[in-house]
């Protein structure tokens, strides 16, 4: 009863809080030309010019940016299909396909951990084994060549790739070795702009 109450009397306030985001998206969408013009006019046109380099280079990096995780999706994928196959596991094709989506993803890590593991715990200890084998072959091999490939996309450092994303994972966990890195580019964006141009951002 008490969370019912609690839960009714949050109820309007939610209500109001989502019917007015909804209507200030709708009318900035619709203002939106008249909000840009306006931006425009407050900035010279030195500046304007600068913030398009800066908005071109930074679209640039994030298209290489997903260009290298493309490339280790593809990796993992081919690592995936190859340990199935040895495995003689159906639908090898499409379970590596899902599966190396999924470990794409910041979140959720490669899905073969819990798979191996409930596979022991069934007693199918050698598909059980193998599946953590191919686990730990794709862990290996993504951290050997994330860096590398990360470095040769998008121009940076091996060493500092490394080191974006150990901080980033000891940060915030998964998702920081997705994200420091992409704040590491950003910046060194910006730094390349400020040197070349000799003004600040």
């Amino acid at each position: 009863l008490r969370a019912v109450t609690a839960a009714a009397a949050a109820l309007p306030q939610a209500v109001l809080f989502c019917a007015t985001t909804l209507l200030a998206v709708l009318f900035t969408a619709g203002s939106y030309p008249r909000i840009r013009a306006f931006l425009r006019r407050q900035l010279p046109e030195d500046r304007l010019r600068q913030a398009r380099g800066v908005k071109a280079d930074l679209l640039a990096t994030l298209g290489k940016w997903c260009k290298a995780q493309c490339i280790l999706l593809g990796v993992t994928f081919c690592e995936l299909l190859t340990g199935f196959l040895l495995l003689r596991q159906g639908y090898a094709l499409l379970l590596a396909a899902l599966i190396a989506v999924i470990d794409a993803l910041p979140v959720f890590g490669t899905g073969t951990v819990p798979w191996g593991a409930l596979c022991l715990l069934t007693g199918n200890v050698p598909k059980g084994l193998g599946l953590l084998a191919l686990y730990g072959v794709i862990s290996l091999v993504r951290s050997v060549l994330e860096p590398k490939i990360m470095a040769a996309q998008v121009d940076l450092p091996p060493l500092a790739a490394l080191a974006a994303m150990y901080v980033g994972f000891s940060a915030f966990g998964v998702a920081g070795m997705v994200l420091c890195p992409m704040a590491l580019l950003f910046v060194k964006q910006a730094m390349e702009i400020v040197l070349f141009t000799g003004e600040k951002v």
